[in-house]
């Protein structure tokens, strides 16, 4: 592996310092006058080619700068539009998670407070002194009380049955309102915010000044006699 990567870099080594080559057109004119005058023709005809290619070029950034004054309002707003639904889903997200943080903390201290010893010995206390009381009236007077506390100090205490916490169900419904959102409502966050100069810049990567100009003047040359001979020439990295 090591000599793997030993190679792998001299090659890079290799590639980046061998000498760079570029085709360069070498114009040979004619002779006669007539095939001069010719060529002359054809020079103007390719300023006025390339003059009218600057010209285009510079009309399509200026559309370019006009189309992105007339669009930012509404990219703009559209912006904005994903920004607030965006911001209003991550406060949404932070409240489930303040909210699960505060129900763990009070499932937790409700399962403390429901295997607390001290409240199943209250519990029993109460009842043995109200229920079993010798007292008849006493007794007919706490009847659901007496209900109750049987009920409770026998789910808690007697049975070890975990009673129903509300806290600790909630954490479910949280977690599966947390996957509703961030699986079917997450927004996507907008990129960075639009502006007139961003705007300009992205339509002016269609203009360019392609126009063929000096492919068109080779044909003319070579129409009117000339010659074009290419040479390749070192650019870059040349050995002296």
């Amino acid at each position: 592996m090591v000599l793997f990567q030993m190679v792998f870099m001299v090659l890079i080594f290799l590639v980046g310092c061998s000498p760079k080559y570029d085709i360069i057109e070498i114009f040979i004119p004619p002779k006669t006058a007539k095939e001069k005058k010719c060529v002359e023709v054809c020079l103007r005809d390719l300023k006025e080619c390339n003059k009218k290619c600057n010209y285009k070029y510079n009309q399509c950034l200026k559309n370019a700068h006009n189309k992105a004054i007339k669009i930012f309002p509404k990219k703009i707003k559209e912006y904005d539009s994903k920004m607030r639904k965006y911001v209003m889903w991550t406060v949404k997200r932070n409240k489930l998670k303040d909210k699960k943080k505060r129900l763990k903390e009070d499932c937790k201290r409700e399962v403390k407070n429901y295997r607390d010893k001290d409240i199943c010995e209250v519990l029993k206390r109460n009842y043995e002194h109200i229920c079993n009381s010798s007292s008849e009236i006493v007794k007919s007077f706490y009847t659901n009380t007496c209900k109750n506390l049987k009920r409770a100090y026998s789910f808690r205490c007697k049975d070890k049955k975990m009673p129903i916490i509300r806290s600790c169900i909630e954490i479910k419904n949280i977690d599966n309102d947390n996957i509703r959102l961030m699986e079917l409502e997450r927004p996507i966050k907008p990129d960075n915010k639009p502006t007139i100069s961003k705007l300009t810049s992205q339509f002016q990567k269609s203009c360019n000044k392609k126009c063929n100009c000096s492919n068109i003047y080779s044909k003319c040359f070579i129409s009117c006699g000339g010659t074009i001979k290419y040479k390749k020439v070192c650019i870059e990295n040349c050995e002296d």
